[in-house]
């Protein structure tokens, strides 16, 4: 009586596993940092519009905490509004002049500027917008 002996398994098997160990080990590492990511992104951070210059008035467009857009008609200037937010998120401040003079709006993040805009003249508009560092 002859014993059968098991046939050798092929080598491409062994690079499959070890292929298939790193895909699964790497699909948990990029989890893991995306995690600590989106953190960081949940972090509250607060914002503060400003519009300034030498116009009478202006009517006012902004996206506001809850991430909604928000109107002003004739609002006096100097005009701020400060609210917390989270990270990354999009913000954004449009101011027309609704006279002469000259037009500046301002974000800053955490008091780090985000971005300023100045214009000059009857009805112009700056506009300022970026994301939330």
């Amino acid at each position: 009586m002859t014993v059968a002996s098991k046939p050798a398994r092929p080598w491409w098997l062994y690079v499959l596993a070890a292929v298939g160990l790193l895909v699964v080990c790497g699909c948990a590492a990029f989890v893991g940092l995306f995690a600590i990511g989106s953190n960081r992104l949940a972090q509250p951070i607060t914002v503060t519009y400003l519009v300034a210059g030498t116009a009478p008035s202006v009517n006012l467009t902004y996206r506001n905490a809850d991430g909604g857009t928000s109107q002003l008609r004739d609002v006096a200037i100097p005009w701020s509004l400060t609210f917390t937010t989270t990270r990354s998120a999009f913000l954004y401040v449009s101011a027309q002049n609704t006279g002469d003079g000259v037009v500046t709006c301002s974000i800053a993040a955490d008091d780090a500027e985000v971005q300023t805009s100045v214009s000059n003249g009857r009805f112009v508009i700056a506009t300022c917008s970026g994301n939330a560092p």
